[in-house]
């Protein structure tokens, strides 16, 4: 789903947390929506405890390569491997649970993202397949932890600059914004005004339970 898709950008701003890439910028970039709890009916990109919404969250849906989605679920299928696919999903999940979090926070461009944020993603620590004080981003490239940074401040300048992010998107990702996501957004404005639209019923479906159970947690 497009808009889905643009949402996991926004949140992971485009890091594929197992791979250690960023997607590259395609019209159909080989990203694919992965379930970390094997359960392909659920559509929300969280899941929230309304009660605890500030605190208790899990990713219910994480953008990974197409490829290493495959490999994932071969290696608990043919395998037999629980324990490995297990590993990967809460490492993957905790991650970008992580960028979420990060993404959240109040920015400030007096700060040093670029000494804090790496400090942090180093000192990072989560219960992974049964073992505490794991450190999440330890075996990750720190070049691309880097990178990630600096798409962070310049995403934030641009909104706090612009008042919105759609010139970041634009800039890191102008084929699928222009391909995909425009041509989507015109959609959706004509669905809102009652005018003919294709698939009607995604829309339909999008509006009265995607929006309505697509919570975001709140943070701060």
């Amino acid at each position: 789903m497009v808009l889905q898709l643009s949402e996991m950008l926004g949140i992971t701003l485009g890091l594929d947390v197992l791979t250690q890439q960023f997607f590259p910028d395609r019209e159909r970039f080989g990203a694919s929506r992965h379930h970390p709890d094997r359960d392909k009916s659920y559509y929300s990109i969280f899941s929230v405890d309304l009660e605890r919404r500030n605190i208790d969250f899990k990713m219910k849906l994480i953008p990974i390569d197409s490829t290493t989605h495959f490999s994932l679920h071969a290696k608990y299928k043919l395998g037999n491997n629980f324990y490995g696919y297990s590993v990967d999903n809460e490492l993957a999940r905790k991650r970008v649970k992580h960028l979420y979090e990060i993404i959240q926070r109040k920015y400030d461009s007096s700060t040093n993202y670029r000494t804090s944020l790496m400090a942090e993603f180093n000192g990072r620590t989560e219960r992974i397949g049964g073992r505490d004080q794991i450190r999440i981003w330890n075996e990750f490239n720190p070049i691309i932890l880097e990178q990630w940074i600096d798409r962070y401040i310049d995403k934030k300048e641009i909104e706090k600059t612009t008042g919105s992010d759609e010139q970041w998107f634009i800039k890191e990702y102008s084929q699928f914004w222009q391909a995909r996501y425009v041509p989507t957004l015109f959609k959706m404005i004509k669905y809102l005004n009652e005018e003919d639209v294709t698939h009607k019923d995604f829309w339909d479906w999008y509006y009265t339970e995607y929006v309505k159970n697509n919570i975001y947690p709140i943070l701060y």
